[in-house]
């Protein structure tokens, strides 16, 4: 197999410790890169957008890499389909769409009404909604109970990124739309679904079938979340991609 980088990319609310060690599941030979996006984790800068930092990390590429992203942080790996960025030469998404919110194509469960009222929660009750949305990332799988015990653990509230930060990250899911890009991408390209997603919901992927660079593959059990419980599920099927 061919030498690689692998950036990880995060999704909206948490950091680079959302992988729980997923990266170390990828063999040494791989160079694996966390990512924090501005403002999350250890990247103190607040002003740059989370689309202009991945477009500067994917311009700076020097040998050839697979981004991996989850949810936001998917949508943020498209941004990579740009033929600008020859570099990177496969995508990986994992429980992300082309766009988040929902439409004709994919029937999404997010929603502009569910943004706008995360939106509200925040600036009512910030401790309340994010505890509510970790529950929603492993509700209904067999896990969920342990791993939300494991998120409030790990995440204290003080980590989390300040209300300006998730709002204007909550503002990028509803703008960006790389739908097109992705149908028209020759670049290879793989889509992981958890069947118990309960942020994304069921999905019609029957549109993407169209293009031949694109895999697709439904895990059953896997919430939204799925590094606490289901690294060797994820990873197998990464595995055979990569």
């Amino acid at each position: 197999m061919k030498k690689y980088k692998i950036f990880f990319l995060h999704g909206w609310l948490f950091d680079s410790r959302i992988w729980f060690g997923f990266n170390k599941t990828i063999p040494e030979k791989y160079e694996s890169i966390l990512i924090d996006l501005p403002g999350y984790g250890g990247n103190k800068n607040k002003t740059l957008s989370p689309i202009n930092y991945c477009k500067e990390v994917f311009e700076n590429l020097s040998s050839p890499t697979i981004i991996i992203g989850w949810s936001f942080g998917g949508l943020l790996a498209l941004l990579g389909l740009s033929e600008n960025y020859k570099n990177i030469e496969k995508i990986i998404l994992i429980n992300s769409h082309p766009y988040l919110i929902s439409n004709d194509q994919l029937r999404n469960t997010i929603s502009s009404k569910s943004i706008n009222n995360l939106k509200d929660n925040l600036i009512l009750n910030r401790e309340e909604a994010i505890k509510k949305f970790f529950f929603e990332c492993v509700k209904s799988s067999s896990k969920e109970v342990s791993d939300y015990r494991l998120l409030i653990k790990k995440f204290k509230l003080s980590s989390i990124p300040n209300n300006d930060i998730l709002i204007n990250g909550l503002n990028n899911i509803s703008n960006i739309d790389l739908f097109n890009d992705l149908m028209n991408s020759k670049k290879e390209i793989l889509i992981i679904q958890g069947g118990k997603d309960k942020i994304l919901g069921a999905a019609s992927f029957t549109k993407l079938k169209e293009n031949k660079h694109i895999k697709l593959c439904v895990l059953d059990d896997v919430p939204h979340i799925p590094f606490i419980s289901f690294k060797k599920e994820i990873y197998n099927v990464i595995e055979k991609f990569i």
